[in-house]
């Protein structure tokens, strides 16, 4: 959705976390909620790639929750993959030349 959002069409949701997402009761459904904070934005311009980072970050804090709801279930290998997944997404978020890599 992020991408669909940045890459396509250049709107920012601005309120990207877990409360903004809806699943339907048989999991068959996801949809993201609550564009009142959304905006259109230059993608190429400085701001606009601050922008990014931000809902990288908000995209960020939203792995962090999922994980901290599901991580007693997993296995040692797929923890690995979502502590590499956390830590991908929070390095790209320091660094303003990323253009959402986990997005793209």
């Amino acid at each position: 959705v992020l991408r669909k959002l940045h890459v396509e069409k250049s709107i920012c949701h601005g309120d990207f976390y877990g409360h903004n997402i809806l699943i339907s009761p048989d999991a068959q459904s996801v949809k993201l909620s609550d564009f009142g904070a959304a905006f259109f934005y230059d993608a190429d311009s400085e701001y606009g790639k601050l922008l990014q980072v931000v809902e990288l970050r908000a995209y960020t804090v939203l792995v962090e929750e999922l994980y901290s709801l599901v991580a007693i279930n997993l296995t040692d290998d797929e923890k690995g993959r979502w502590t590499k997944l956390i830590q991908t997404t929070k390095d790209s978020a320091l660094s303003f030349d990323t253009l959402l890599p986990c997005f793209i």
